[in-house]
C-alpha cells in the first residue's frame, strides 16, 4: 500500500524558551516513505549533530538525500543525479566536522564504477562529485574523515590491477576536502588474487578495516580479512580469519564495531563451500590486533541466501542486520540482537524488505535502534527498542525469526600485503539537483504514554507517580519558559483531554497557538488567549470531527520579558 500525495510544509524545530522534560520511554514505529509513482529504496542512516538523522537512498536511478526527526518526520528531501551512469547507490555516508554530508557509492556504466561527493545540507548545494576511473570495475564502500577539518579516506576494490597486483586488489585513497580530487595517499594492497575492503573506521589515530582476502586464486580460498593502517596508509597488521588455507570456504566481512578495545565483525558467505552466499552468517570478536576471542555461526531457518550488512554496539550486546540476496525465493531483512558472547536475545524478520551490501542501514540513537531499507517500491524506516526488538503488536511488516547459533574455530593468521601505487586519475563532474517531496506512511506504532500528573496513578509503569516522575513538571516554571507535554488523550474521561502549554505566572497570555497535521495542514488555531487554561487548548478535533490517533505538529508564539517574540515548535501524540 502506497501513501497518497500530500502537500508538505517544512517545519523546523525551534527550542527557544522550551523547558523539555525527559520522557521515560518513546514511541516505536515502522514507516514507509516514497512517492507513489516512483521507484525508491533506502541505503544509509546516520545521526546528525543536532539530534536528528540524515538518510540517503535512491529515487529511480538517482540519489535521494533527506533529513528526519527521531519520530520519523521528514524535514526535507533532495534528489540529484550524481553520475553519468545508470543506477547509482550510495554505499558509504557520513557527516563531516563542518556539518557537510560526504558519501561514496557505485554506479553502472554498464560496468560498476565508484563515485564520491560532498553536499551542503543547509544550502542544498553539491560541493563536488568525483568519479573513479571508468575503464574497469571499481567499488567504493566507505569514507571517513582523516582528522577534524582534514581530507577524507576511502577504500575500494579495483579490478584489472597492474603488476605486482593481481586481478582485483584493495585500494586506499585520499580525497581532497575542498576539491574532491585525489591527493596524498593512493596505495593498492595485494595478497592473493582478490582483495577488497568493505568497511573502515578511524580509532586512536589508526584506520581499522574489514573485508575479504584470498589465499590463492580459488573462490573457496576467500576469507574474512581484518587490517589496521596508520593514517599515512602504512599497514600495521593484517590477518586472515576463521579458516586456514586448505579449508573449503568463501567468506566476506562486511562491517564491524568496537566494544572497548575489541573489534566485533560480521561476515557472510559459504562456510563449507565456494558459493557466493548461504543461509549462514558469522560474528567474530577479536582484540585490537585481530587475535580471535570467539566466533559464532548463525543459520537462518528456511534456507534463504543471506548477505550480512551491519553490526552495531548497544549497551548490553550487539545488533546485527542481514538480508536475503536477489537469488532467494523471497526477500527479507533480518534484525537480530545478541549478548556480548554472541548468544541470541531476539530475532525479527521484515518480509519483502531488501537492502544492498556495503551500506550502513543501522544506527543507535538514545538507546533506540533505527533501520533503513527498501520495501517494495518505497523506503522502509523503523524505530525499534533494542531491549526486546518490539515495534508494535500485530504489525504485518515484522515477525519473529528463527535463527540458530553454533561455535566455529577461532582461527586468525597474520599476513603481509604487497603494496604498490594505486590508480590516480579521476573525473570531476558538475551536477545539480532539486528539492523533492517524500511522503511518509505510518504502518505500525507503539505510542509510549508518559506519566499523567496529579492523578495518583503510575500511568507509564515505571514505578514512579506524579511529581516523583521526571515526566511531571512540579516546580514553578521560570519566566520566558513554556512546557508542552508529548502525549494527550482526548477521550472525555476528564484526564489529559486537552493539549495546551504550561507557562509561568509572569506570562499571562500567549500570542498564537497552532496545530498542523504531519502533512502541514492547519487544523487548529487560537490567538491572544490566557495561559494555563486547559479549555483554551486543543481538544483533538477538526471541523467538529475527532482527529485520528497520530503525531501532530504544534507551534506556540509568546512574548518574552524583553518584548521579543519567541516560538516553541514540537510534536504531540494524540491517543484515543
Amino acid at each position: 500500500m502506497k501513501p497518497s500525495v500530500f502537500t508538505f510544509i517544512l517545519v523546523i524545530r525551534v527550542l527557544q524558551g522550551f523547558a523539555q522534560m525527559p520522557a521515560d520511554c518513546q514511541e516505536t514505529w515502522i514507516k514507509t516513505a516514497g512517492h507513489p509513482a516512483l521507484r525508491e529504496g533506502g541505503c544509509n542512516l546516520i545521526p546528525s549533530e543536532d539530534g536528528n538523522l540524515y538518510g540517503c537512498g535512491f529515487r529511480e536511478n538517482g540519489t535521494l538525500l533527506f533529513k528526519m526527526t527521531p519520530d520519523g518526520m521528514i524535514l526535507w528531501s533532495y534528489t540529484v543525479k550524481l553520475t553519468s551512469g545508470m543506477d547509482e547507490r550510495v554505499t558509504g555516508f557520513m557527516e563531516d566536522s563542518d556539518g557537510m554530508l560526504v558519501g561514496v557509492g557505485i554506479f553502472e556504466t554498464p560496468i560498476s564504477t565508484g563515485f564520491f561527493f560532498r553536499f551542503d545540507p543547509e544550502t542544498k548545494q553539491i560541493l563536488w562529485v568525483g568519479q573513479y576511473p571508468g575503464q574497469s570495475i571499481s567499488y567504493l564502500y566507505t569514507i571517513v574523515e582523516k582528522s577534524l577539518g582534514g581530507n577524507f579516506l576511502s577504500v575500494c576494490s579495483y579490478n584489472d590491477s597492474p603488476p605486482p597486483g593481481s586481478f582485483d586488489d584493495a585500494n586506499l585513497i585520499e580525497i581532497d576536502r575542498s576539491t574532491g580530487k585525489l591527493t596524498g595517499i593512493n596505495t593498492a594492497f595485494s595478497f592473493g588474487s582478490s582483495e577488497s575492503i568493505l568497511r573502515a573506521q578511524i580509532r586512536h589515530n589508526k584506520l581499522y578495516t574489514a573485508g575479504r582476502n584470498t589465499y590463492g586464486i580459488s573462490y573457496s580460498q576467500m576469507r574474512c580479512a581484518l587490517s589496521c593502517f596508520d593514517l599515512q596508509g602504512n599497514p600495521q597488521w593484517a590477518r586472515m580469519t576463521m579458516y586456514p588455507d586448505g579449508y573449503n570456504a568463501r567468506i566476506y566481512a562486511t562491517d564491524f564495531c568496537f566494544d572497548d578495545s575489541d573489534m566485533v565483525t560480521i561476515s557472510y558467505g559459504d562456510f563449507n563451500g565456494s558459493n557466493p552466499a548461504s543461509s549462514q552468517f558469522a560474528v567474530c570478536k577479536t582484540d585490537s590486533l585481530g587475535k580471535m576471542h570467539w566466533t559464532r555461526l548463525y543459520t537462518v531457518a528456511g534456507n534463504p541466501k543471506i548477505i550480512s550488512k551491519n553490526i552495531i554496539h548497544v549497551p548490553d550486546g550487539y545488533v546485527l542486520l542481514v538480508n536475503t540476496t536477489a537469488e532467494s525465493t523471497s526477500t527479507a531483512t533480518y534484525l537480530i540482537k545478541t549478548d556480548k558472547t554472541g548468544a541470541i536475545q531476539w530475532a525479527k524478520k521484515f518480509p519483502d524488505a531488501i537492502s544492498l551490501r556495503g551500506e550502513k542501514g543501522l544506527v543507535i540513537l538514545d538507546d533506540y535502534i533505527y533501520l533503513i531499507s527498501g520495501y517494495q517500491q518505497d523506503i522502509l524506516l523503523a524505530k525499534v527498542d533494542h531491549a526486546d526488538g518490539l515495534v508494535s503488536t500485530d504489525c504485518p511488516l515484522v515477525e519473529d525469526a528463527q535463527i540458530s547459533v553454533t561455535d566455529i574455530p577461532t582461527f586468525s593468521e597474520p599476513i603481509t600485503y604487497i603494496q604498490y601505487p594505486g590508480i590516480s586519475t579521476t573525473q570531476n563532474r558538475q551536477v545539480s539537483g532539486s528539492n523533492s517531496n517524500l511522503p511518509v506512511n505510518s504502518w505500525c506504532e507503539m505510542p509510549c504514554l508518559g506519566e499523567l500528573c496529579d492523578n495518583g496513578i503510575d500511568d507509564d509503569g515505571d514505578g514512579l507517580v506524579d511529581c516523583d516522575d521526571n515526566d511531571c513538571l512540579c516546580e514553578p516554571l521560570p519566566c520566558d519558559k513554556l512546557y508542552a507535554p508529548n502525549v494527550f488523550t482526548p477521550n472525555n474521561d476528564g484526564i489529559n483531554d486537552y493539549f495546551y502549554a504550561l507557562a509561568s505566572e509572569c506570562m499571562p497570555t500567549l500570542k498564537t497557538f497552532r496545530i498542523f497535521s504531519r502533512w502541514g495542514e492547519l487544523i487548529f488555531e487560537r490567538n491572544n488567549f490566557p495561559t494555563n487554561q486547559p479549555d483554551m487548548g486543543w481538544d483533538g478535533r477538526y471541523k467538529e470531527r475527532d482527529c485520528a490517533s497520530d503525531v501532530y505538529i504544534y507551534l506556540f508564539e509568546f512574548e518574552n520579558t524583553k518584548g521579543e517574540i519567541e516560538q516553541l515548535i514540537g510534536d504531540v501524540t494524540l491517543l484515543r
